[in-house]
């Protein structure tokens, strides 16, 4: 189903069939979204689509797909199509037992990886983190007997260039990758978001992101909500430039005091691509009215358990920057509000 939404509030949407129905409510944006509904995850086949409130001016596509792709023991593996909210609350069904592969609606090109536990998780995106982000480890691959007694995330965002840096780097030096890595590389090219130039990696298009099962709900939606953003800076060049010039425009003792709790959190905050991005993804995570009080008090008293010597200038900072977080965040996410129709901490298309 395809929906072109005007601003204002969302229509209805209830599906059913087989003795069974599913209802949401869903969000306007200003901008084409196709959504998938699949029986596994809908828990019966649908006969009838009924949408309440569609406004006059809307528009509104519906046709059936075939799903031959996206069943066990199909012969492609192609991504499966989804809205948050399914990727969300979980596909009861997968064509492996360890992981699925997924493509996001508002952007077909950022893969969605959802694996079974953090050990999976890892065997795909450890060494990546590493090679990518990590403060003392960025630009280099590590063997796992040094890398794999330390954290890594539970969640990964990557783009284009970061893997084709990784896998480029890995070819150049004949670093031995595991077998999950290898698969990664090859699925990539397959899929557009890696290429090669004769024999070397170079990016294409799109990036991955990554979560977990083994996250709690609530921490598994408020992780793939800061992925999201993530995705959402790869492919839109105009969101980044606005994220790098709010950067930009930050006093010096903003920036610090971010460069710090990045430091803090393990980044390399040397590399300036990777403290905006970061930057701009953790003031979204929540809504930006919620942001002030979250790196103040929740993030601040994290960080003084290991800098105690901070509290004054802690103090003195939000003292002096009463709204620090609060006002980026807004000029980021009524962007994207205007833009994509996603805010600050509301990312999902699809509301109980």
């Amino acid at each position: 189903m395809t929906l072109w939404p005007p601003a204002g509030a969302g229509p209805e949407l209830l599906l059913s069939g087989g003795g069974g129905s599913f209802r949401a409510r869903i969000t306007p944006r200003p901008v084409p979204e196709t959504f998938y509904f699949h029986p596994p995850f809908l828990g019966f086949p649908p006969e009838t689509i009924e949408v309440r409130g569609l406004p006059a001016e809307a528009g509104l596509l519906l046709r059936s797909l075939p799903r031959r792709d996206w069943e066990k023991g199909a012969p492609s593996f192609d991504p499966i199509p989804t809205d948050l909210r399914l990727l969300a609350e979980g596909l009861p069904v997968w064509r492996r037992p360890d992981f699925e592969v997924f493509s996001w609606n508002l952007f077909p090109e950022i893969l969605l990886f959802d694996t079974r536990d953090y050990g999976v998780q890892n065997r795909l995106f450890h060494r990546l983190a590493f090679f990518t982000e990590k403060k003392g480890f960025r630009g280099s691959l590590q063997p796992d007997g040094v890398i794999q007694d330390r954290h890594g995330w539970n969640a990964h965002n990557y783009s284009a260039e970061g893997l084709a840096a990784f896998f480029e780097a890995a070819r150049r030096a004949s670093f031995p990758l595991n077998e999950m890595e290898v698969w990664l590389g090859e699925y990539l090219l397959s899929r557009g978001v890696l290429k090669k130039n004769a024999d070397a990696f170079a990016p294409g298009r799109g990036g991955v992101l990554g979560v977990s099962r083994e996250s709690s709900p609530a921490h598994r939606r408020l992780l793939l909500t800061h992925e999201i953003f993530h995705g959402i800076y790869y492919e839109l060049p105009g969101y980044r430039r606005l994220v790098e010039n709010t950067w930009d425009r930050l006093p010096p003792e903003q920036k610090e005091f971010w460069k710090l709790f990045l430091s803090w959190m393990q980044y390399d905050v040397t590399d300036p691509g990777l403290l905006v991005n970061e930057f701009q993804a953790y003031l979204l995570q929540q809504p930006p009215g919620a942001a002030d009080e979250y790196f103040r008090k929740t993030v601040t008293s994290r960080i003084l358990a290991r800098y105690p010597e901070r509290g004054e200038w802690f103090e003195e900072l939000f003292r002096r920057h009463p709204r620090m977080f609060a006002a980026p965040a807004g000029i980021l996410s009524a962007h994207l509000e205007a833009a994509l129709g996603v805010r600050g901490g509301e990312v999902f298309s699809l509301h109980p």
